[in-house]
């Protein structure tokens, strides 16, 4: 339903701008960020944490979700591969569901959310 609608789109890379949008209808919350350019300690810290995380080593599965579930896509690309990775956004979907996001999944998704926190100076950013 368009009331309960959950919309979060974060993109970075090493060359050119940084952008962070966020707006959930349901609670009304909305941020919104962009930076020319993200510091290389800062974007190098992210990737390691991504790499720390493991999620790379997941193999991929096709989606399956329960209807109505907010599902979440975690895509990371060097211009060449790209690796997606889907899951249960909202973490009170999780157990409804036929099978828990992996680890590695939940701390890369984790990563990012703490990067987009600080970029958009908002706490709370997931759904």
């Amino acid at each position: 339903m368009p009331s309960q609608s959950y919309y979060f789109d974060f993109r970075v890379s090493g060359r050119g701008p940084v952008t962070c949008e966020m707006r959930c209808a349901l609670t009304g919350r909305e941020a919104n960020a962009r930076v020319e350019n993200v510091e290389a300690a800062e974007f190098s810290a992210l990737l390691k944490k991504l790499l720390n995380s493991r999620v790379l080593e997941l193999v991929p599965e096709p989606p399956r979700f329960l209807p109505d579930t907010v599902v979440g896509c975690l895509e990371i690309s060097d211009g060449e591969t790209t690796f997606r990775a889907y899951f249960a956004a909202d973490p009170g979907q999780v157990n409804p569901q036929t099978k828990a996001p992996p680890p590695e999944l939940l701390r890369a998704v984790d990563a990012v959310y703490a990067a987009a926190s600080r970029l958009t100076g908002k706490r709370a950013l997931k759904p």
